[in-house]
């Protein structure tokens, strides 16, 4: 009788063993996109190649993240996110072989706003974000044509609460340079949502890491909903102190529902003033269908051109393609993305 007591306080206290991760593992969320697709580059100069590519219309990735409620309208949360490169069955790594990770913060939220440390999105990308149908993924993208950031690391970061559809953020990054203020970066943003309009303003204040060169950066970017069309549109200048950045950057889009999918279009600027004759335009259309809503097919076309001094690329036309001043590459893809 002893023998079998004891038989059931041990099968209990392995179910509590499990039971217990399980209920910490209610809350936190295993989620990831794969996007493969097929690739071809022309340089315009007769270079030509074919490849796969993992960012056809966004960047592989496995990520987990989930929140606690601590009382009293408190809430913790994290998110630690991997890039995954599934055609070549790897992951983006940093100089030492070690896998990037995308995201990796944690939070605390309340009535107050929200406040973030660690890797994550900086205001002005999420701001230049809603200026496009597809910011920093796939052909089109301004992304692979301008020197805006996208996430930053050691940052602490504050959202605020929306105030009747205002809010703002602010950040700061630390360079982590012993005694000095080299690699810091400030940034804060202003934005607006409400009914078919979203709107969002940036500036970004950036140190080398010598702290020798100041470079400024702001963002204006938007879009606004017409039922089946949604026009997008940003402007953006980046100008640091010494005088080796000087552009402006500005773009047009939209976007149509069309045979259940959305077809995409945008003409993009880019004017650099350190230089003569080192501008350039790029044209774009891209169709989405959604096969379901977690699976798209997808095809698209971008072309650059580009003046004699410069040779701006496609976004993800940087694969296994060298050019060269003033070449005018094009590409296209056709692909597939799945979330998850």
């Amino acid at each position: 009788m002893k023998s079998s007591m004891n038989i059931k306080a041990l099968a209990l206290a392995v179910a509590a063993a499990f039971a217990a991760p399980a209920a910490f593992a209610d809350n936190v969320q295993v989620y990831g996109l794969v996007d493969v697709g097929y690739l071809h580059q022309d340089a315009g100069h007769g270079a030509k190649n074919s490849i796969s590519s993992e960012t056809g219309s966004g960047a592989g990735q496995l990520g987990f993240k989930g929140s606690e409620d601590l009382g009293n309208g408190l809430k913790a949360s994290f998110q630690i996110e991997y890039s995954v490169l599934a055609a070549e069955g790897g992951s983006y790594a940093d100089g030492a072989g070690v896998p990037q990770l995308r995201q990796s913060w944690v939070a605390l939220g309340g009535d107050f706003g929200t406040l973030t440390l660690g890797r994550d999105y900086a205001p002005t990308f999420i701001t230049a974000f809603g200026g496009e149908y597809c910011g920093w993924c796939g052909l089109g993208s301004i992304a692979g044509m301008t020197k805006q950031g996208l996430r930053n690391s050691n940052m602490v970061k504050y959202n605020s609460p929306s105030f009747g559809g205002f809010g703002f953020a602010a950040a700061h990054t630390t360079g982590e340079q012993l005694g000095s203020s080299g690699g810091n970066v400030d940034e804060a943003s202003l934005s607006y949502s409400g009914g078919p309009v979203n709107v969002s303003y940036a500036h970004r204040d950036a140190k080398n890491t010598a702290a020798t060169v100041k470079q400024k950066s702001d963002y204006l970017a938007g879009n606004v909903s017409f039922g089946i069309a949604k026009v997008y549109a940003l402007w953006g200048k980046e100008k640091a102190s010494d005088s080796s950045v000087n552009e402006s950057y500005a773009s047009l889009g939209a976007s149509f529902k069309l045979g259940g999918g959305d077809l995409a279009l945008e003409t993009i600027r880019v004017k650099d003033k350190t230089a003569g004759d080192s501008d350039s335009k790029m044209a774009s259309i891209g169709y989405f269908y959604f096969l379901s809503k977690r699976t798209t097919v997808y095809a698209q076309y971008s072309k650059v051109t580009n003046d004699s001094n410069v040779k701006r690329d496609v976004y993800v036309g940087s694969d296994g393609l060298s050019l060269v001043a003033g070449d005018d590459p094009k590409q296209y893809t056709i692909g597939l993305r799945h979330t998850f």
